[in-house]
């Protein structure tokens, strides 16, 4: 009687048993993602921390120039020797601070080192945007199980309701089909029969009057007393 409702649900969980495992599976990926970044951003300190020049320092045809002393003494830790400073002696030419960390780095040259702080620069925005990403799976694999849930609770008391009316008689059936119950309660609001089944019916299932007590004759009412209400 109620195959079909329940067929539907069933499919229905299926199909968000499937989105929320992907949902899991991308979710825990990026997580693995971002803990390598991690790893890679630990063992890269000092290059990592050279990166936070990248937007400050002035650009010349697109790629850094300068720094300036004040940066240089920040990051290398002394002060810049004349032969790496500008003409005017103001500021720090980057090609050439980067080549004095590529022995230190033991990298083959300032080119190298480059690459690396850019590298580091493109590791740190993707690391944000993995974080950012799994708040989002995050919320979207708790909103999935509470729809799993709903889903199965909704099966379970659907199933309660199909083994009823299985176990019923062919006659009390027939009976059903003839004319409803007066009280007919439609799914999914199925509580009100769970919690009441003697006075409740669920479609055309027409349960069992479980201890119903036989009614009490009306006494006639006294003159000059009206009815309590």
């Amino acid at each position: 009687m109620f195959e079909k409702e329940l067929t539907a649900l069933r499919e229905r969980l299926d199909k968000l048993n499937i989105a929320w495992e992907r949902d899991t599976m991308t979710a825990e990926y990026a997580a693995r993602e971002a803990d390598g970044i991690n790893d890679w951003l630990k063992d890269n300190r000092e290059i990592v921390k050279l990166s936070e020049l990248i937007p400050k320092a002035k650009m010349a045809e697109g790629e850094l120039a300068y720094i300036t002393k004040g940066q240089y003494r920040k990051h290398w830790k002394r002060e810049p020797k004349p032969e790496i400073l500008t003409k005017d002696g103001k500021r720090v030419r980057w090609e050439y601070a980067l080549d004095e960390l590529a022995g230190e780095l033991r990298l083959p040259d300032g080119e190298a080192v480059r690459d690396m702080v850019v590298l580091a620069q493109e590791y740190k925005g993707r690391r944000d945007a993995l974080l950012h990403s799994l708040v989002i799976a995050e919320d979207e694999i708790k909103a999935a199980e509470g729809k799993l849930m709903k889903v199965t609770v909704h099966i379970g008391k659907r199933e309660m309701v199909a083994d009823t009316q299985d176990d019923r008689s062919e006659r009390a059936k027939a009976i059903d089909r003839a004319k409803q119950a007066k009280n007919v309660l439609t799914f999914p609001n199925v509580d009100k029969w769970l919690k009441e089944p003697g006075r409740y019916d669920i479609r055309s299932v027409d349960t069992v009057k479980v201890n119903r007590k036989p009614k009490r004759r009306s006494r006639p009412a006294t003159p000059g007393i009206g009815r309590l209400r």
